[in-house]
């Protein structure tokens, strides 16, 4: 060997070794099992590296190098998210860490085996070996959910369900934690599947150790769902959780939704298209509830809900008609957000009403914050927009605000009067109203992140975690008919004019579209 062919195979060992994207460049990864899913042989996978997937492992490699890191990875089916996570990763922290812990749980056996045959095939070939210094895997072990290389680490895969007994983690991989729609709709096995991965696979950590979910968002409440923070919306990035770990969150849908998408896509732009066309997508796209959960990762509930995303009509702030009558209404909780609990929201919100009766939503208040904070915010809100009214709904928590809540209007000065609806039926029948008005086309939402949460919210209900914000809606919907209309006053007629002579007509055509209206 000449010293050049030697000293690029020096940097190439190094690379391999420093890299998980340079590691994912020099193996072979495996694609399709060549025989059926128990096979050890596999097809080569078809594309090199895409964008997407350097961008999976650096994130991978970031969660796995960080004490206590935490990752959860959003893609779309066939992006090879799993290929990724469960097979490549794991095989090379095995090779760069001697005696490295891997644990891969899914919702069945049969599936965890299947990415431990993959991970097991890369440890056994040539340029692996080569980079870990002679590491493969060991010939005493040869079951596809547990096996070791000859460094010491392991690998064990199994069905979260089954029991993760035995081993211990120093990185923890739960790939498809829910088997799909069908699973994902039960409350019973949502609730079986997470208690597995509280009780059974988060006990097998080592301290320091990491995890990584890799997900396909069926419901809101799936593991994913119950981990994430009230509001959350597609963004990427680290979020505090409701285990109080900050999680990275690599959310990339199949069509970009946001202007923070983490692949630097413009909103409409598709995912990987040197491999999917147009005509991939579109054989999903007419079935909405899968192209919105497992390719865009916006969990719905197939006619749980009944308000429908169709209806939301939305607006750029500033579109808004000018003749506009404000009011308020509101939905307060008591409960700070702390350590160990998970509160309802305050949430209060300012919707116009035009000279057609539709409403126009324009500012929100939403958070998990103390009495004083709530009501600070409603006399911020009700300063701004001096809305004619304030509506809230009769009730303990109201009752035991009132000192409070007036004792604020007179030092801050408000002026609103606030008005309480008599409590009536069911959650879904007091929001009867906002809904029929939705559906109608006359409910205006901005092009706003908290309106787009709230959508989310209506979306998802009555199956989400709080339902603050459709309460806040729900007074509004109850209380139209203590709500005038704007009034646009008649359009003058000029006195040197004969009223609808051509030139009268000429003269106030520009008056009578003020607000949209034709006269």
């Amino acid at each position: 060997m000449n010293p050049s062919d030697a000293a690029r195979i020096l940097l190439r060992r190094r690379r391999m070794r420093e890299s998980l994207t340079a590691f994912a460049q020099s193996i072979q990864i495996p694609g399709a099992p060549v025989g059926g899913d128990d096979s050890e042989l596999f097809e080569p996978v078809g594309q090199g590296m895409a964008a997407h997937h350097v961008l999976m492992c650096e994130a991978i490699q970031r969660c796995m190098e960080t004490d206590y890191g935490r990752l959860m990875l959003f893609f779309p089916p066939g992006s090879a998210k799993s290929t990724y996570a469960s097979a490549v990763a794991p095989a090379w922290a095995m090779g760069v860490t001697p005696g490295y812990q891997v644990i891969l749980a899914s919702y069945g056996t049969d599936l965890a085996k299947k990415h431990g045959r993959k991970a097991r095939a890369i440890c056994k070939q040539g340029v692996y070996s080569d980079a870990f210094n002679g590491s493969t895997v060991r010939k005493d072990t040869s079951a596809a959910e547990m096996w070791a290389i000859t460094s010491g680490s392991e690998y064990m895969a199994g069905g979260l369900l089954s029991g993760l007994t035995g081993n211990r983690a120093d990185c923890l991989i739960i790939d498809d934690p829910i088997k799909g729609a069908e699973a994902a709709d039960s409350p019973a096995i949502r609730q079986q599947v997470m208690g597995a991965i509280e009780l059974d696979a988060m006990s097998r950590l080592k301290p320091r150790a990491s995890v990584i979910l890799v997900q396909t968002r069926w419901h809101p409440l799936d593991p994913a769902g119950q981990l994430l923070p009230e509001g959350y919306d597609g963004e990427s990035g680290p979020i505090v959780c409701n285990d109080g770990m900050t999680w990275n969150v690599l959310n990339v849908p199949a069509e970009a939704e946001r202007h923070d998408d983490p692949l630097g896509r413009s909103p409409g732009e598709m995912l990987w298209p040197e491999w999917f066309d147009e005509q991939h997508w579109s054989q999903y796209r007419a079935k909405p509830r899968m192209w919105s959960a497992l390719y865009q990762q916006r969990p719905v509930i197939e006619g749980a809900g009944r308000f429908k995303r169709e209806w939301v009509e939305w607006y750029e702030v500033g579109e808004q008609p000018e003749a506009l009558n404000y009011y308020g209404a509101d939905d307060y909780a008591v409960t700070e957000l702390g350590e160990n609990n998970d509160p309802d929201f305050t949430e209060m919100g300012i919707a116009g009403l035009d000279e057609k009766g539709d409403i126009w939503l324009m500012d929100w208040f939403y958070g998990q914050v103390s009495t004083d904070k709530g009501i600070n915010a409603f006399c911020n809100l009700a300063l701004k927009w001096k809305p004619r009214r304030w509506f809230g709904e009769k009730g303990v928590i109201h009752n035991a605000l009132a000192p409070a809540i007036n004792r604020a209007k007179r030092e801050r000065k408000v002026r609103t009067q606030i008005e309480l609806l008599a409590s009536m039926g069911s959650k879904m029948a007091r929001a009867e109203g906002f809904f029929a008005m939705a559906e109608q086309g006359k409910v205006h939402f901005p092009n706003l992140p908290w309106a787009h949460r709230l959508v989310e919210q209506l979306c998802a209900f009555p199956v989400v975690a709080h339902d603050d914000g459709v309460d806040v809606c729900a007074v509004f919907g109850r209380a139209l008919d203590e709500m005038p209309w704007a009034y646009i006053p008649p359009v003058e007629v000029h006195r040197d004019m004969k009223p609808f002579s051509v030139e009268w007509l000429e003269y106030n055509a520009p008056k009578a579209a003020v607000g949209g209206r034709t006269r």
